[in-house]
């Protein structure tokens, strides 16, 4: 058995802080929550780390099995988002001095893996979801209502999202066949325009 780390950086002065340990296997998402990161391994863990502190592993939750894809805090820092390989959307409470026996607020289904996830700016109830290789699929969600408000097929998998404000639009960083990226118009989800030029998934 071996432990994972990852580092903690000070990219205006380039030097590393400090390292941290904790998981037994990949930690493929990170999601801040003012001093509090919160990391998602593919074992299906997610740790929280106090990072002004010593012994910084405060909190554990456990998704499943499956490996954590994504993570997000919500803007009000009130909720975490978290989805997995097997199409599991959770949401847990803010408390980040959790145990593995603590259960998720709210379970929403997806037909995929959720491999992306992102907190609508001026909605604080709204998350915009992506669907992986499999679906394709990208969604928007009342969260309160644990309600499906629109969604569109976007041909391929979605690596990546981000909300945009001035224009009220969403974008998503697809991966294949296309590997491009997409503008969508909120909330009917038209696609309004599409960038190209990638050889490589869009990961922003």
């Amino acid at each position: 058995m071996f432990v994972l780390y990852w580092q903690l950086w000070d990219i205006e002065r380039k030097r590393r802080l400090r390292s941290m340990f904790g998981h037994l296997s990949v930690v493929g998402a990170l999601s801040w929550n003012h001093y509090i990161l919160s990391s998602g391994s593919r074992l299906g863990s997610i740790h929280h780390h106090d990072v002004r502190v010593a012994q910084h592993h405060i909190g554990t939750l456990c998704q499943n099995k499956q490996s954590i894809c994504s993570l997000k805090w919500s803007l009000t820092n009130q909720l975490l988002a978290s989805g997995s390989s097997d199409g599991t959307l959770n949401i847990w409470h803010s408390d980040p001095g959790v145990n593995v026996k603590s259960q998720p607020l709210k379970t929403i289904p997806h037909s995929s893996a959720v491999k992306a996830m992102n907190w609508c700016p001026w909605q604080s109830n709204v998350l915009a979801t992506g669907g992986g290789m499999k679906d394709g699929i990208l969604r928007v969600w009342d969260i309160n209502h644990e309600k499906l408000l629109q969604s569109a097929a976007t041909n391929s998998q979605i690596c990546s999202l981000l909300w945009l404000p001035k224009t009220s639009e969403l974008m998503t960083g697809q991966g294949l066949p296309a590997n491009q990226m997409k503008i969508w118009q909120y909330p009917a989800l038209i696609n309004s325009s599409e960038l190209y030029g990638k050889y490589f998934s869009s990961l922003f």
